[in-house]
């Protein structure tokens, strides 16, 4: 096929906060801690109510979970939405800021061959609240991140509308990421002409199991370790 452009996941493809949180750290758990509210009614309402909400709009997850642990008699102030909200995002800020070994060198590579590159990401505000000081925000001709865009993969409008920003057929382009939300399947049903899976993040970190990896990898047409494979894959020096 012609490369003409690369479409890349965000987490836990090119950058994994898993790598910068304690052992046992859950962050629901930890607002649910800041708010004195039961975790596993918090994590709930977190999954239910929360998640389907900002991932598709700018709204501030802590704002949403302060609405729930007041329902639920927390106590809710400044203070708590404050800490609540660094629970939420902390680790994600890190690991924007300090992006998986090789990534930037990988992504000038591409871009030095004439590859367009592109991020569609599913993340809610809190994620990417330090996405522009990242070293990889500047390596990309089209960004899509779900809570700016209103559209979350797999739906086909989130691919169509960043291959539209990129000015690239879908049969063109190459999709990468760790399969999380059914995006692989996504992007195949998109047409993108080659979909690969990246599977060393989540299994470095313990995110997913060996198992639960090849089941995804098997909804791609090959599997990676690393982004870092793709320039010689696509014989870039």
């Amino acid at each position: 096929m012609i490369v003409e452009a690369v479409v890349f996941d965000l987490f836990h493809t090119l950058v994994d906060p898993e790598m910068f949180r304690p052992p046992g750290f859950d962050r629901v758990t930890e607002a649910a801690r800041c708010f004195g509210v039961d975790p596993a009614q918090l994590d709930r309402v977190w999954h239910e109510e929360v998640v389907p909400v900002v991932v598709r709009s700018p709204v501030r997850p802590a704002d949403l979970l302060a609405e729930a642990a007041s329902r639920l008699g927390g106590r809710v102030d400044a203070s708590a939405v404050d800490a609540a909200d660094d629970a939420l995002g902390r680790h994600q800020d890190r690991a924007l800021a300090e992006p998986l070994q090789g990534v930037v060198a990988t992504l000038r590579a591409l871009r030095s061959a004439g590859i367009k590159t592109g991020l569609l990401s599913n993340a809610h505000e809190r994620d990417v609240r330090a996405w522009a000081a990242s070293p990889v925000a500047p390596l990309f001709d089209a960004v899509v991140i779900s809570c700016d865009a209103g559209v979350a993969k797999p739906d086909p409008e989130a691919y169509a509308m960043t291959l539209d920003l990129l000015g690239v057929p879908a049969e063109n382009a190459v999709f990468c990421g760790d399969g999380n939300g059914e995006e692989l399947r996504g992007a195949r049903r998109a047409g993108f002409g080659l979909v690969v899976a990246v599977t060393g993040p989540a299994l470095r970190s313990g995110l997913r199991t060996a198992e639960e990896m090849r089941d995804l990898a098997f909804q791609a047409h090959m599997a990676t370790g690393t982004v870092n494979s793709l320039p010689s894959l696509f014989g870039i020096a």
